[in-house]
Formats: structure tokens, C-alpha cells, sequence
């Protein structure tokens, strides 16, 4: 039981540590489209916002930034990433 709980308080304290350590999270997508939206943002970061690093602050900021936490790697086809622009007319 000793070895049990042991192992568990090393496992809790590794994930602790692997969050503190990137900072990144989901309400970091959510802020970003809060902005977006034209709701008012509390400590909203315009560079870090940027999370792709285009120059602009956009709905590919939000999808990089949930393919990072979500450990994806693939790329979206452009046709498919153009949809939202598509549909709102830009």
C-alpha cells in the first residue's frame, strides 16, 4: 500500500509539473475567441494571442492552439481552412 501511494503522489506531482511548465491551456483558445467575438477579455495578451505567429490574431490562433493541446500534428487542407472565411464573406 506504502509503494501505492507513493507511486500515485510521484504521478500527481509529474502532471502538476508538466502544466506549470506550458501554461497552455484551453481558456487560452476560449480568451482568443472571446476577442474575437468583440466581448471584453480581462489581461488579454495581443502577442501572445498570435499563438501562430502570422501577424494577425485569428480563428487559426484558437485551431493551433487546440491541435497543440491535443497532441495533434496532421495540417488542415487549405480548402477546408478557408471554410470560416468562406462562409462570413471575406
Amino acid at each position: 500500500m506504502k509503494k501505492f501511494i507513493i507511486t500515485l503522489l510521484i504521478t500527481i506531482i509529474a502532471c502538476f509539473s508538466i502544466f506549470a511548465v506550458s501554461g497552455l491551456n484551453i481558456n487560452d483558445a476560449t480568451a482568443i475567441q472571446k476577442y474575437l467575438a468583440g466581448f471584453s477579455v480581462e489581461n488579454f495578451d495581443k502577442n501572445s494571442a498570435d499563438y501562430n505567429k502570422d501577424g494577425e490574431i485569428n480563428i487559426r490562433d484558437v485551431t493551433a492552439i487546440q491541435k497543440e493541446l491535443a497532441k495533434v500534428t496532421d495540417t488542415i487542407p487549405k480548402e477546408t481552412e478557408d471554410i470560416g472565411e468562406i462562409l462570413m464573406g471575406n
